[in-house]
C-alpha cells in the first residue's frame, strides 16, 4: 500500500498578529490609568494647596477685623498711600486690587498688631489684609445698637489676601485667594 504524505502547511503568523495587537492595547491601557492617577495627584495637591490660601486669608480677614476693634484707627489715620494698611477708598475702588498685585508691600502682615501667627505650613506666605473706611450708610440703615441719636457708625470694608505654600515656575504663589468683608464698628 502506498502511503500518501500529507503535505504540512506553514502558519502565517496570525497568532503572533494577534498577541501583538492585545499587548498594545494593555500597553496604551496602562498608561493612561497611570496619567490618571498622575492627574488626579495633581488635582489633589491643588485643591490642598487652595485650602491653605483660604485659612490664611481667613485668619488674615479675623486679624484685620480685630486689628479695628482694638485699635479703631481715626478718620486722619487712612490715607490714599495706604500707609500701616489703612486706605481711603479709590475713585475706581481698586485699593483691594493693587493689593493682589503688590501682595508683599500693600497692606498689613497678619499679626503686624494683634499679634496672632498665621496657620498653614512653613514656607507659605504671610497673609495680609488693608482696611479701607468707606462712606457711612444713610440713616435710613438700621445698626443695632445705634440709635438716631448717636450719630451713625463707621464702616469699613477688609481686604484680605492669602498665598498658598506651593510656586509657580516664576516663584509666584500658585494659589491666592482674597477675601472680604464689611466691618460695622
Amino acid at each position: 500500500m502506498a502511503r500518501t504524505r500529507k503535505q504540512i502547511r506553514t502558519q502565517g503568523g496570525l497568532a503572533l498578529i494577534t498577541t501583538m495587537i492585545i499587548m498594545m492595547a494593555l500597553v496604551m491601557l496602562s498608561l493612561a490609568a497611570m496619567n490618571m492617577g498622575l492627574l488626579q495627584g495633581r488635582s489633589t495637591g491643588n485643591r490642598n494647596d487652595w485650602h491653605i490660601a483660604f485659612q490664611a486669608a481667613e485668619a488674615a480677614l479675623r486679624d484685620g477685623e480685630q486689628d479695628i476693634t482694638t485699635r479703631n484707627p481715626a478718620l486722619e489715620a487712612f490715607d490714599d498711600a495706604c500707609t500701616a494698611g489703612l486706605c481711603l477708598p479709590r475713585e475706581d475702588g481698586s485699593s483691594w486690587s493693587v493689593a493682589l498685585i503688590a501682595q508683599d508691600t500693600l497692606g498689613v502682615a497678619l499679626g503686624t498688631h494683634t499679634g496672632q501667627t498665621a496657620p498653614g505650613p512653613q514656607g507659605a506666605p504671610t497673609p495680609r489684609y488693608l482696611i479701607e473706611r468707606l462712606e457711612t450708610p444713610a440713616q435710613s440703615v438700621v445698626v443695632q445698637g445705634y440709635g438716631a441719636d448717636q450719630g451713625r457708625p463707621p464702616v469699613f470694608r477688609v481686604t484680605a489676601i492669602g498665598m498658598g505654600a506651593a510656586r509657580r515656575a516664576d516663584g509666584s504663589p500658585a494659589s491666592r485667594v482674597v477675601l472680604q468683608s464689611m466691618y460695622i464698628n
